[in-house]
């Protein structure tokens, strides 16, 4: 047996937290925390029973205007130092720039996109967010409560990314991989958008 490509980041997640909600780096309000980008890539697979050290780090802080993206790092290694997964996470601060639009800079030339690989359709249940938090650990009010997603500006609970991240996670190695997550090497995506619960 072997974890999913997208297991890692239930390891990684409390010290992710950590690193973003340093006091030094003044997060106001961490609900207005979105994930922005995440980069997992695989060493080995995670089996069940191993041991392993996870080391975090802070590797950028960028004021983008109206905004701010934090990118935490979070490595997995043997206890005898054999790397097994390393983990980037960006994480987009709404609000919590300087206020001001920045100029943009140019940006870098879209890849041209071959031909289609796949092609599925996941429902993402009214209660993945309830069952994703309790899986994970990740228990921010906006996955949880419409209120205070409402508060915060969204249109009411919003799917984790990460959990959105593990259905599409799990199609691909179902239709690329013949089922064997353990071909997955490297897991690279930006998130555009919100996924609400109860949609496909």
């Amino acid at each position: 047996q072997i974890a999913s490509g997208g297991f890692p980041v239930v390891h990684g997640l409390a010290l992710m937290a950590v690193i973003t909600t340093d006091p030094k780096l003044n997060l106001e309000n961490p609900l207005m925390i979105v994930h922005g980008e995440e980069e997992s890539v695989h060493h080995r697979p995670t089996r069940p029973g191993d041991t392993l050290v996870l080391t975090p780090s802070l590797v950028s802080v960028e004021d983008k205007g109206k905004g701010a993206t934090y990118v935490a790092r979070v490595t997995a290694v043997t206890p005898d130092g054999a790397m097994v997964n390393d983990q980037r996470a960006t994480i987009f601060v709404r609000g919590g720039g300087s206020g001001g639009e920045r100029p943009s800079s140019p940006r870098p030339a879209p890849r041209e996109r071959g031909d289609e690989v796949a092609a599925f359709t996941r429902h993402v249940d009214a209660a993945m967010p309830a069952a994703y938090a309790a899986a994970s650990g990740a228990h921010n009010p906006i996955h949880l409560d419409d209120a205070v997603a409402r508060m915060v500006g969204l249109p009411g609970v919003i799917n984790h990314g990460l959990g959105t991240l593990s259905l599409v996670v799990g199609g691909l190695v179902e239709h690329l991989a013949a089922g064997n997550p353990s071909r997955v090497r490297r897991l690279s995506v930006r998130f555009t958008d919100l996924v609400i619960p109860g949609s496909d």
